[in-house]
């Protein structure tokens, strides 16, 4: 929707006075807004919203189940028809009976039932409704399947400059997918706020939640969320069955995710595990994620598998991420006998079996990374709820970030 017709522009400091201006009397009523708005271009009977610096998206028709109804009739797989085969796209709307502690509104709430949808099904209505301005709340019903409360509402466009956080949130709203970061008030599974991931630089955290976690409903919502990312462009690396890291590709971007010579690297082999110049602990990948432009993996959860060949947890880390120089560990599940350095003249441990290893951080004693262990896995749970509860600006500096650092490179496997 455009705001072509306005004769100032809306996104100066005066415009969005005087757009502050026209909202506050459109509330009071017709009669005090003034015709000198009209001389700026305004529709004096029109909408608040036109005087916006960021215009609508979409606004929502009336808020009527016939009209709710009709939209979701021209949709493929819905049906007011109860005699079909297959029942997952019956749906029925209806008005809302208010209860006593519904707070009082001007617009009515209808009701959109749905008795055998799966959830993707309640998805794509979802989506269907929001992308047609509607504001949804979708939750389970009583009697089986699910409900879909439903209101006038409007979407307004994303800034061209908007963080990339607030991307992948309209993205997965459009998809009909909810978010919220309280776990009570995820009456059906749901994703957190996606969260810059301190040691992967334009990379986001998402975590499925739920209040009720009895069924496999997390794991399916999770696997939906990545083929809804993956096929909108973004990169996804699926940290378990409830925890995914994304990027959109003009944040990684060929140059940063294609193999990055460096000069006078040794030839790093799958499942060696190397220390980099600030301390952190990396093992590299497998030849196909190497292809891929992942080939470090943060952290080292094992160095061998039963077979007794070299292991290593999914790559999802650039070339260049280790900071250099580094020092290799562990290579097929023994300690090295020599340094491997990007230094000049660096040489692979193979060819500089006489030479000392650079002092490095020494490997912790198993008694010590037991007791860490142990109170990282203690305090996980209850500091990473605080944690998504707390105001973002607020978050610096809280107990689960360090929680955070240490799983991540002791490689403790902690979501």
């Amino acid at each position: 929707m455009s705001n072509s017709k306005l004769k100032y522009d809306p996104t100066s400091p005066e415009g969005r006075a005087i757009g502050c201006l026209f909202r506050r009397l459109h509330q009071l009523g017709d009669d005090w807004v003034d015709e000198w708005f009209s001389e700026l271009g305004v529709d004096v009977d029109g909408p608040a919203w036109q005087v916006n610096a960021i215009q609508p998206e979409a606004v929502s028709p009336a808020n009527d189940p016939r009209i709710i109804s009709e939209l979701l009739d021209k949709e493929p797989g819905f049906t007011r028809q109860n005699r079909r085969l297959d029942l997952t796209g019956y749906f029925y709307a209806t008005y809302d009976e208010p209860s006593f502690f519904d707070e009082h509104n001007d617009d009515e709430t209808v009701v959109v039932v749905f008795p055998y949808a799966t959830a993707a099904r309640l998805r794509a209505a979802v989506s269907v409704l929001r992308q047609a301005g509607y504001t949804t709340t979708a939750y389970d019903s009583d009697q089986g399947g699910y409900n879909v409360r439903v209101n006038s509402g409007t979407v307004y466009n994303l800034p061209d400059d908007a963080p990339v956080a607030d991307r992948a949130n309209r993205l997965l709203w459009a998809a009909g997918f909810t978010c919220t970061d309280s776990p009570h008030a995820a009456h059906l599974p749901s994703h957190t706020t996606p969260l810059p991931i301190p040691w992967r630089p334009d990379w986001f955290q998402i975590d499925v939640i739920s209040a009720c976690t009895t069924d496999d409903r997390n794991e399916e919502t999770a696997r939906a969320i990545s083929a809804t990312l993956k096929a909108a462009g973004w990169r996804v690396d699926e940290r378990g069955a409830e925890t995914l890291h994304t990027t959109p590709f003009d944040a990684a971007g060929a140059d940063r995710t294609a193999a990055v010579e460096v000069v006078g690297e040794p030839t790093w082999q799958y499942g060696d595990v190397v220390l980099d110049a600030v301390g952190e602990v990396w093992t590299r990948a497998s030849t196909r994620e190497r292809e891929q432009g992942w080939p470090w993996a943060h952290g080292a959860a094992t160095t061998l598998i039963s077979q007794g060949h070299p292991y290593s947890t999914q790559g999802g880390s650039r070339e260049d991420e280790p900071v250099r120089p580094l020092t290799l560990l562990v290579r097929n599940g023994k300690v090295a006998q020599a340094t491997s350095r990007t230094s000049q003249g660096a040489a692979t441990a193979d060819e500089a079996t006489h030479e000392k290893p650079t002092t490095a951080a020494p490997l912790l004693p198993a008694h010590i990374r037991a007791s860490i262990t142990a109170i990282v896995e203690e305090h996980w749970a209850d500091e990473q709820r605080d944690y998504q509860a707390q105001d973002p600006a607020d978050r610096e500096g809280h107990a689960f970030v360090h929680l955070f650092r240490i799983n991540n490179y002791l490689g403790l496997g902690l979501h």
